[in-house]
């Protein structure tokens, strides 16, 4: 990955965040940090350590899962709006899947420690960043409860 600088205004455009106050989009822009990924770049890898989230602004991701001795297998696949990693911020255990970029790609990384931060001076803006993590797992449970709910019938 390849740091990126990220501004205000980066951070107001994404619908995610365009409710925010002028100050509380300022502590997130110092809270995280932006990366840029080229296609069939890693961003984390299945039984990784956790510790971070990350935001998709760009570009989409293809999740990747092993699946018994016969490699990885796509699970699932995420866009701009989307979260990734976001269950590192709710259990220590390892990285649950392989991210890689399926596209050139933006993401904000939002770390564990910065999470305390934005809790203490911008809860505002964790709020924002809890939404779309929550909204991203919802997402993904109700289409693996469909999958589930098909594989029955």
């Amino acid at each position: 990955m390849r740091a990126l600088k990220i501004s205000v205004e980066d951070l107001r455009r994404e619908p995610a965040f365009a409710r925010l106050s002028p100050s509380e989009l300022s502590a997130l822009a110092v809270c995280i940090r932006a990366a840029s990924c080229a296609p069939g770049q890693a961003l984390f890898s299945e039984g990784g350590p956790p510790g971070s989230m990350f935001y998709v602004a760009k570009g989409s991701f293809v999740i990747e899962a092993k699946r018994g001795k016969s490699g990885l297998r796509v699970i699932g696949r995420a866009g701009p709006g989307e979260t990734l990693g976001e269950l590192s911020m709710l259990d220590p255990s390892p990285r649950s899947a392989t991210i890689t970029a399926e596209t050139a790609a933006v993401v904000y990384e939002v770390a564990e420690d910065a999470m305390d931060v934005l809790r203490r001076q911008a809860p505002g803006a964790l709020a924002a960043v809890l939404r779309v993590a929550t909204r991203t797992m919802a997402t993904r449970l109700r289409k693996l409860d469909a999958r589930i709910a098909g594989a029955l019938r």
